[in-house]
């Protein structure tokens, strides 16, 4: 399904989603810092699955638990697309901006000592 559905998809799905819970005071509106937090809370219960598992562990500690991972890095994803929704990020911009400056910052080969 990755191959089929874009990031507008998944920002409409999210706004589906909020929206109606957001008029029906299930959700409160967020602001950054709010949905910032949520975002650290999601990532910390994706963290969580691999807490205190060996470094050779970790895949089939992720095999094992993959609906909850999988559940984890949805909740992640929902958070960074209500920032974006949220706040007009056109996350495809920036993550091709960020990949260039990223590939600037770590280029390939070796590096030159000073």
């Amino acid at each position: 399904m990755d191959s089929k559905v874009t990031i507008k998809d998944l920002k409409e799905q999210a706004r589906g989603f909020t929206q109606p819970r957001l008029e029906a005071k299930i959700f409160r509106n967020h602001d950054a810092k709010e949905l910032a937090l949520n975002l650290m809370t999601e990532v910390a219960e994706f963290a969580e699955l691999f807490r205190f598992i060996e470094k050779e562990k970790v895949r089939e500690r992720f095999e094992s638990k993959r609906v909850e991972a999988e559940d984890e890095l949805a909740d992640v994803l929902l958070s960074v697309l209500l920032i974006c929704n949220d706040y007009e990020v056109d996350l495809s911009d920036a993550f091709a901006r960020k990949m260039e400056s990223s590939a600037l910052k770590y280029p390939l080969g070796p590096r030159e000592r000073s």
